[in-house]
């Protein structure tokens, strides 16, 4: 190993002291030195700087060459070193790969500031994924790409990873951001992004999963708030199975669930306003090593539309209650948030374990936190509520994501079977 690769990978590791890494740092930083100084050199041999005076003036002369080596202007300076800085400059500006990966980069980057660090990880989950295991395409000149190149590549990761459609919109919103970008910045005059029907066909179909995996039965329900009893009384100064509960009245993100204030529950109106959540708080300084630093209250909401105010249930203001009692007794405080433990509000992961281990307690499949909001909904949908109600109530945008990934028959096989039955028998009643 030499010193440049021992170096990277000592400041790699956390565990490092600060005098340790402060020495790596500054045997990189010379290292770097020596390599721009060789390149340096070698951009000036290709270079001719000749002399020349005139009207009793000196000057440096050179001509700058273009990208393909032909002569694109005579440049001069009354000084060597001002005119070999420019020489450098420009050549090494010339000279940039420009490769996708290197479009890539610098798009993350500029992204970073303006986005949720979600969606960065998101991008980059996407990326290590679908586009770097094509080594040729990330390594071609992104200036240079033709629409057919984009419908090969395209068409190519479809194949290598048998990509549902939803998996191929995600890696196609980030090619397509991309290029806009470098559209953007000039660095393109015409964005070579398409994709063709033909290509779009090739990805699987998304099925629709059985209502029994998407939903809990009302069943169910019961037998998790009886778990969730049991293990409230188990250790009483623990609200997480409390929050599973309230999760079931309420419809809410898991996120927006332990973000709830007492400023935000109307006790009169029986309603719970929702406009903020618990958002994970990640280090961004190494956009190649993200790292969580745990979490933090964000005042907005997944989308605009999630601002909303649902109505709470007689059930949901005995949870509530029950949860302000338990912050009380236990001298839990911070800032009037409902989820607490002694070192501040819980963590999504909380509740989420609370449901996973009492699922299995019982013997019943367990299914996401996600799972027990699309409950809700269609519980409200199979119980006549309108369509735009429950859309507002969850806080999507259009009512057609909640009829599309929400809405499912969670009455269970058993009651679904009987009410078909009833339907055709009542055909020759009266």
């Amino acid at each position: 190993m030499n010193l440049l690769d021992k170096a990277n990978r000592i400041l790699q590791n956390s565990l490092v002291d600060a005098d340790t890494a402060e020495y790596y740092r500054s045997v990189l930083a010379d290292i770097q030195q020596s390599i721009d100084v060789m390149q340096n050199e070698k951009i000036l041999a290709l270079h001719n700087i000749w002399e020349q005076n005139r009207n009793g003036v000196h000057y440096y002369v050179v001509w700058l060459l273009d990208e393909n080596g032909r002569r694109l202007k005579q440049v001069k300076r009354k000084c060597r070193e001002e005119l070999e800085k420019v020489i450098i400059a420009h050549y090494r500006k010339i000279n940039v790969r420009h490769t996708v990966t290197d479009l890539y980069n610098e798009f993350i980057r500029y992204k970073a500031d303006l986005v949720k660090p979600n969606t960065i990880q998101k991008y980059r989950s996407d990326w290590n994924r679908y586009f770097v295991t094509d080594k040729e395409f990330v390594e071609k000149s992104y200036k240079s790409l033709k629409k057919t190149d984009i419908d090969s590549f395209l068409a190519g990761m479809v194949k290598t990873h048998k990509l549902s459609v939803k998996a191929f919109g995600s890696a196609c919103s980030l090619l397509r951001q991309m290029f806009i970008y470098a559209v953007d910045n000039d660095y393109i005059e015409d964005n070579p992004f398409r994709v063709k029907n033909s290509i779009k066909k090739n990805c699987t179909s998304m099925r629709r999963k059985p209502s029994e995996q998407e939903t809990y039965t009302d069943e169910e329900i019961c037998l998790i708030c009886e778990e969730m009893e049991r293990r409230f009384s188990n250790a009483p100064d623990n609200t997480a199975p409390l929050g599973v509960m309230l999760a079931f009245e309420i419809g809410v993100r898991i996120g927006e669930l332990m973000a709830i204030n007492l400023a935000d529950v109307d006790f009169d109106a029986h309603t719970v306003y929702i406009h903020s959540q618990l958002s994970a708080d990640y280090d961004m300084s190494d956009l190649d090593n993200i790292r969580r630093n745990g979490y933090k209250i964000v005042d907005y909401t997944k989308t605009p539309h999630g601002v909303r105010i649902i109505p709470l249930t007689d059930r949901a203001i005995e949870i509530i209650n029950r949860v302000i009692r338990v912050n009380e007794q236990n001298g839990y405080e911070k800032d009037g948030f409902l989820f607490l433990n002694a070192d501040g509000i819980q963590s999504p992961k909380a509740v989420e374990a609370q449901l996973r281990r009492g699922c299995h307690h019982i013997g019943i499949r367990y299914r996401s936190p996600h799972k027990m909001r699309k409950t809700y909904a269609s519980t409200l949908i199979n119980h006549n509520v309108p369509i735009t109600t429950v859309q507002t109530l969850l806080g999507h945008s259009e009512p057609s994501t909640t009829l599309r990934y929400y809405t499912f028959d969670n009455t269970g096989k058993n009651a679904v079977y009987e009410n078909v039955k009833n339907a055709l028998n009542s055909r020759f009643e009266g």
